[in-house]
């Protein structure tokens, strides 16, 4: 079944019907966004959104860098790292469009969320004060149980 989407003919998996292939070959990834493939470049498939993850991954290792240096809890590195994790693994399914990379975009972005949740929750405790039903709560979203 094909769709029409901004004068474009997509299927239901969302590959284009004018696919161009460039250097990492055919898109074999379940989701293919509005923009055109390999239009700036060879090496890069959606190059608009490949870019656009620097704003994900400098701004966090930055962040995460100054709350260590600032003697902050780990816990607050680790949820600025899994928000720069998001946008490399992000910009790594949009320069490719391969399923193995669009994992390494989509998986990031559920274990993340069980950190950024724990931040939430303890913000105001001490990690020894955390009990076992906060932890169970904070594993959902990796676990898929709310989704």
């Amino acid at each position: 079944m094909a769709l029409s989407f901004r004068n474009r003919q997509v299927d239901t998996l969302g590959a284009t019907a004018s696919d161009v292939t460039g250097y990492w070959g055919k898109v074999t990834a379940s989701l293919d966004w509005c923009e055109d493939n390999y239009v700036i470049s060879s090496y890069i498939a959606e190059f608009w959104n490949t870019l656009s993850n620097a704003g994900f991954i400098i701004p966090s290792l930055l962040a995460a860098y100054y709350a260590w240096r600032a003697g902050y809890a780990r816990r607050f590195s680790l949820a600025h790292v899994s928000v720069a994790a998001i946008g490399i693994g992000s910009a790594l399914f949009h320069m490719t469009l391969k399923y193995t990379t669009q994992l390494c975009d989509e998986l990031p972005m559920l274990f993340g969320t069980s950190i950024l949740l724990y931040c939430v929750l303890v913000l105001k405790r001490q990690p020894s004060q955390v009990s076992r039903g906060d932890v169970v709560v904070m594993s959902l979203p990796s676990r898929g149980d709310i989704f």
